[in-house]
């Protein structure tokens, strides 16, 4: 994202996390996401986390498209298509 013309970021805004089994640090942990939404300059996902077939967490997230100045930007249309 830094590499376009007009460098974009992504913040998170908000996240709520549900911890459903333990996780150690030498686990080794799939992270699969689900655009729910992508709209103006917000988009909204799920997350799992997964070892192996066991879920060990979930994730909904709500994130920010940003400029390099940190002002809210419209995800453009190229990306909001890759992810929607």
């Amino acid at each position: 994202l830094l590499a376009r013309d007009e460098p974009l970021a992504f913040v998170v805004r908000k996240m709520t996390t549900h911890w459903i089994a333990p996780a150690r640090i030498d686990d080794e942990l799939e992270v699969v996401t689900e655009f729910v939404e992508v709209k103006g300059a917000r988009m909204v996902l799920v997350q799992t986390m997964r070892r192996g077939e066991t879920i060990v967490a979930s994730a909904d997230v709500d994130a920010a498209c940003m400029n390099l100045a940190g002002r809210p930007r419209r995800i453009p249309p190229d990306l909001a298509a890759l992810i929607a």
